[in-house]
């Protein structure tokens, strides 16, 4: 179970945009792929015990999981959100 409080997700919910249920860009497939790669099958039915949209599967995983398996999966999160924030920048 990781440390995250509740205002600790507020912040991660607004800084990863989760709000609408869906996380940057991934379709259900790509969400997937990307928890394969830290060997977790994140459709397992202990993710999906509190509802099925990805922002619901992620919170569940935030609480399930321990400190360094959240925070690794965090960082990459993180590095996937800038790297579609800067795709959008207008460069004058």
């Amino acid at each position: 179970m990781s440390n995250l409080s509740p205002a600790d997700i507020k912040y991660l919910d607004n800084a990863l945009r989760l709000e609408t249920g869906f996380i940057i860009r991934f379709t259900k497939e790509s969400f997937a792929e990307f928890f394969q790669h830290f060997n977790i099958n994140i459709y397992d039915e202990k993710y999906t015990a509190n509802g099925t949209s990805m922002t619901n599967i992620l919170h569940t995983f935030w609480n399930l999981e321990d400190n360094k398996l959240v925070a690794m999966t965090l960082l990459e999160l993180a590095q996937q959100r800038i790297s579609d924030s800067n795709e959008y920048k207008i460069l004058w």
